[in-house]
């Protein structure tokens, strides 16, 4: 006799993504059956849908889908299709004004206790391979967003560095999607980018001891954002502290250093389910700073436009500053437009 499971997943962003999820498993001959109805395409849902499956059964034998058409929004500003959003690997989706937002989620809750040790082995054995440089903290995970013509607004809840560790490094699927912030941190004299030969980016050669993307190029600064960017006095989150906070660490420039500052996209990363907020960072000057006090980086160096582009082509290039960039130039376009 199957043990039958059900598993009712709400709307993200107020739209027909997934209405229900069905799991049957049959313990007696081991296999498993997934239903999804009323199933236009949602990444979040996807990692809830792994993380409820991954604690019942190692895998589906049969996965039946309901309706896969296009969902409506009943606003009419409401963005109501993911695939519309998200069309590459590493894609964005432009805003100026990105607010974020806590819940009451707590994540860990929902691990089994065979799992837990999995976990636990997982971190254990990082922790003897990589020494002092791993060490467990706080981040945020993105639980929905929802995007208007006004605004992103981002809900996120708190969860272990070390549930990632584990899902990264030991493949085991907890439904992950962390939210981090990534800087474009440039000089320039003109604001059109395609008619400027002066402008000049920070990039950084990741440390190869690094858990993403080791020995990449990437803009800098970026991090995952902590609960030390948690605001006292409400629920939202002060995701430029902590961007500033690695501008201090990485570049070794400081606030005052800095002329502008502005988030104007949101990044999705699907190889490590990672969420980024990309915000530009326009210097004063080159400036003298102290680079050496990153150990996330070999080497630090101030780049022009084409040499940025020819790194970009070449490859080795973290996806999410690929993305980074590309946003980067058509916002300029669209302020320069506007």
């Amino acid at each position: 006799m199957g043990i039958y499971l059900c598993a009712i997943v709400k709307p993200i962003v107020e739209r027909n993504d997934i209405d229900s999820a069905i799991i049957i498993h049959d313990k007696v001959n081991q296999k498993s059956f997934l239903n999804l109805n009323n199933c236009v395409f949602n990444q979040p849902h996807v990692e809830k849908l792994q993380t409820i499956i991954s604690n019942f059964t190692e895998n589906i034998d049969i996965l039946a889908l309901g309706y896969t058409g296009m969902a409506k929004g009943k606003d009419k500003n409401q963005l109501t299709e993911h695939n519309d959003i998200w069309k590459a690997p590493s894609d964005y989706i432009l805003s100026d004004n990105i607010v974020l937002h806590m819940t009451n989620l707590k994540f860990n809750k929902a691990i089994s206790k065979s799992k837990s040790n999995q976990i636990d082995q997982v971190w254990l054995d990082g922790q003897k391979e990589r020494g002092d440089a791993l060490v467990n903290g706080t981040i945020l995970n993105l639980d929905k967003y929802t995007l208007t013509k006004e605004q992103l607004d981002i809900e996120c809840s708190l969860v272990e560095y070390k549930y990632y560790f584990s899902q990264k490094i030991g493949k085991i699927p907890l439904g992950i999607t962390p939210l981090a912030v990534s800087g474009i941190t440039y000089i320039e004299e003109n604001s059109a980018v395609e008619e400027n030969t002066n402008t000049h980016f920070y990039i950084g050669r990741r440390s190869p001891k690094v858990t993403q993307y080791p020995n990449f190029f990437e803009l800098i600064p970026s991090g995952s954002i902590d609960q030390n960017s948690l605001s006292k006095e409400s629920d939202n989150i002060d995701y430029m502290k902590q961007l500033y906070i690695e501008l201090a660490e990485e570049l070794g420039a400081e606030q005052a250093d800095v002329k502008s500052s502005a988030a104007f996209c949101l990044i999705y990363d699907s190889q490590d389910k990672v969420y980024d907020i990309g915000i530009k960072l326009a210097l004063f000057s080159m400036g003298t700073f102290n680079t050496s006090k990153s150990d996330e980086y070999n080497n630090i160096r101030l780049i022009s436009l084409e040499s940025l582009e020819a790194e970009i082509i070449k490859g080795d290039v973290v996806p999410t500053s690929k993305s980074l960039f590309s946003a980067f130039k058509e916002s300029h376009i669209m302020d320069r437009d506007a």
